[in-house]
């Protein structure tokens, strides 16, 4: 796997762009459970892989485009050569033509009509090219720099993704008073840039640098990663079945041969969970 450095005029549009070559045994299929995240676009030349949604929406596609996600998805593909775009909120702005509610939790076939056609092109380039990857790299940074313009709300929506980092900030009128909107003002921003209410957003927010925490851990102990804002074990665990549909422990036992290799760039892009007291023990799956 290899992530692309990007250019600083598309570094608030992207949080990365990356290509992964897939190479499972003979008849074996490499499948995995990612984390609720931004937007996504993911374009896969030979062996288009099937992604599913906690809906039960299912898209088998060279080009599956998934919304902001408050649920994992799962996926599963034989060889093949991937490349992934993550949206940041200010990349939806520009490049998606529809509110992120409207696409929240849902998964889509970019090579039929949808909000993410304007990148179908992009996806028959990259399937029919035979150039090398950096070569490839540049056509897709060519390719985002002129499907649209900057968005007009660039700086509101950049000022409410950096203040969702803050790990110590948790009410929403706390973030509100931090980018100087009001409630109401942050609200309609959310949903139509982020695909979520703030409350729920902070919660997201808090619950990913949490699991970030774990994996880069070595996925070996929960009480030392789990966020210091958490109530109790119990809260923790409710909070971590509302978003991710089952309890942690049997997260943790599952395999993430592609998740694993994501989780340097996740800290980066979500940051650190707030300290653990030296209180706070294990959690369990009770509650």
């Amino acid at each position: 796997m290899r992530f692309f450095a990007l250019p600083d005029d598309l570094v608030h549009c992207f949080s990365t762009i990356y290509r992964v070559v897939v190479q499972p045994l003979p008849g074996q299929m490499v499948s995995d459970c990612l984390l609720p995240e931004w937007g996504n676009l993911r374009m896969v030349v030979k062996n288009p892989p099937t992604f599913t949604v906690s809906s039960g929406g299912e898209v088998t596609s060279h080009f599956a485009a998934t919304g902001p996600r408050s649920h994992p998805v799962n996926f599963e593909v034989g060889p093949c050569t991937l490349w992934g775009i993550g949206l940041l909120p200010v990349g939806w702005a520009r490049y998606v033509q529809a509110q992120a509610k409207d696409c929240a939790d849902r998964v889509f076939d970019g090579m039929k009509p949808s909000p993410f056609f304007g990148f179908a092109p992009l996806c028959e380039e990259l399937c029919a090219s035979k150039a090398s990857e950096e070569e490839d790299f540049e056509r897709i940074v060519e390719f985002a720099r002129a499907l649209a313009p900057p968005p007009r709300d660039e700086g509101r929506i950049m000022a409410i993704h950096s203040a969702m980092a803050d790990p110590y900030l948790i009410e929403v009128p706390e973030l509100a008073d931090r980018v100087s909107m009001t409630v109401r003002t942050l609200e309609r921003m959310c949903a139509r840039y982020f695909g979520f209410p703030p409350r729920l957003m902070l919660r997201r927010q808090r619950l990913i640098r949490s699991l970030t925490a774990f994996l880069a851990s070595g996925a070996q102990n929960w009480s030392k990663t789990m966020d210091a804002h958490y109530h109790d074990q119990a809260h923790f665990v409710r909070e971590f079945r509302s978003f991710m549909g089952m309890n942690p422990t049997q997260y943790a036992e599952m395999d993430h041969p592609i998740l694993d290799a994501f989780v340097a760039e996740r800290r980066r892009i979500w940051g650190l969970p707030a300290p653990a007291s030296a209180e706070q023990v294990e959690p369990t799956d009770a509650g």
